[in-house]
């Protein structure tokens, strides 16, 4: 399962955006849906490992592809709260890498070089 699933996100992640109709805009939006709810069970399974009062930490940075935002950590946390405590989140920054004016004087383009660090709580 947690091999196909990361082909399926690699697919998803390569296949270009720019220029889609909107049907096909649902039905992208529609799979990574799906995605997310392919991730969810494999941490509904790690669940079932942790013990009570246990703690899990997941890293995830939401995705940015061809000027569209997707929130991944909000949808992730989201699928999660119904068998998880949401405890805490946290930023990690990466202010070691270069920012650049990416489209300076023309549009905004934002530099994301964040994760969030989403912990949970098996109660």
């Amino acid at each position: 399962m947690t091999h196909e699933l990361l082909q399926k996100a690699e697919e998803f992640e390569k296949r270009p955006m720019s220029h889609m109709s909107t049907s096909d805009r649902v039905k992208a939006s529609r799979e990574a849906k799906s995605l997310i709810l392919s991730i969810n069970e494999i941490y509904k399974k790690t669940n079932l490992k942790l013990k009570t009062g246990g703690h899990i930490t997941i890293i995830v940075k939401n995705i940015k592809k061809k000027g569209n935002h997707y929130p991944l950590a909000l949808d992730l946390t989201k699928q999660l709260i119904p068998f998880l405590n949401f405890k805490n989140v946290r930023f990690w920054c990466q202010d070691d890498l270069q920012i650049a004016p990416y489209g300076y004087k023309h549009t905004w383009v934002s530099n994301t070089f964040h994760h969030y660090c989403l912990t949970f709580q098996k109660s």
